[in-house]
């Protein structure tokens, strides 16, 4: 169930082939690559559909390790021209040998 006084972020991922995926909203242990499969068109209206409801919910950006940086870029893009205006991206630390 949805908890609304603590709202999860949204968080886009894109894998190494380009596909997209959001994370579920009522479930906040599941894998973002277990979430759902978007095409592009879809992502941003999923996201304002969300906005609407959660109007302070974080927007994130990931990307496969293997994804071009570019791709990243263009995903963050296509989401403020379509009313997403505030994107963040996860990031993970280097693994430290």
């Amino acid at each position: 169930m949805v908890d609304f006084t603590e709202q999860q972020p949204t968080i886009i991922t894109i894998n190494r082939v380009g596909e997209y995926f959001i994370n579920s909203m009522d479930n906040e242990s599941a894998e973002v690559s277990q979430g759902e499969r978007l095409p592009l068109g879809r992502v941003a209206a999923r996201v304002q559909a969300r906005l609407q409801i959660f109007p302070k919910m974080k927007v994130f950006v990931r990307g496969d390790r293997e994804v071009a940086y570019g791709s990243v870029i263009a995903l963050m893009s296509f989401l403020q021209k379509n009313g997403v205006d505030k994107v963040g991206i996860v990031t993970e630390s280097p693994d430290v040998k």
